[in-house]
């Protein structure tokens, strides 16, 4: 018999026990693009947060002059690890920015959300840039990560003949 071994872990096998992880909410901002293309300015534009690489820290400097002070954001706002390592505050889902949120947002913050992203597509700072896109509507999601993994090789056992 072949031994899975526990430190390969992916997304095929859901592990015992079937609870979460962690969880988080997502605040997704629907539009009518590709979302890859502007996911991280549009973060830093409606939140001011910036992942780990700096895209969009021009952006968000825009945030910190129309708001000065402590970002609030800054704790409302998850920084997730992507496929490669690097810990960013959003994700893309086609067509849609999704921002990771600590915590479910108060209705007076989703308020603020939907407020930043309709200024995002209409502030001449960023169609100047080119970008031109219209939002669809906006959905507030819990997400919830699972524990998976799937065996990557299997080998068979040695015996003392073998060493």
């Amino acid at each position: 018999m072949v031994e899975k071994d526990p430190q390969m872990m992916s997304q095929n096998e859901l592990l015992p026990g079937n609870e979460p992880l962690f969880s988080c909410y997502i605040f997704a901002v629907k539009t009518d693009s590709y979302a890859g293309n502007f996911e991280r300015e549009m973060c830093a534009f409606m939140t001011g947060v910036v992942g780990e690489c700096g895209v969009g820290d021009i952006v968000a400097g825009l945030f910190a002059q129309e708001y000065p002070g402590e970002n609030s954001w800054e704790d409302k706002v998850m920084q997730v690890a992507d496929d490669h390592g690097c810990h960013r505050p959003v994700t893309i889902d086609n067509e849609s920015v999704m921002i990771f949120l600590n915590d479910y947002p108060t209705n007076e913050d989703i308020s603020f959300l939907r407020k930043r992203a309709l200024l995002f597509i209409m502030d001449p700072r960023i169609t100047a840039s080119g970008i031109r896109i219209k939002i669809k509507g906006c959905e507030l999601i819990k997400y919830d990560v699972e524990r998976h993994q799937s065996t990557l090789a299997s080998y068979p056992s040695l015996e003392i003949t073998d060493v």
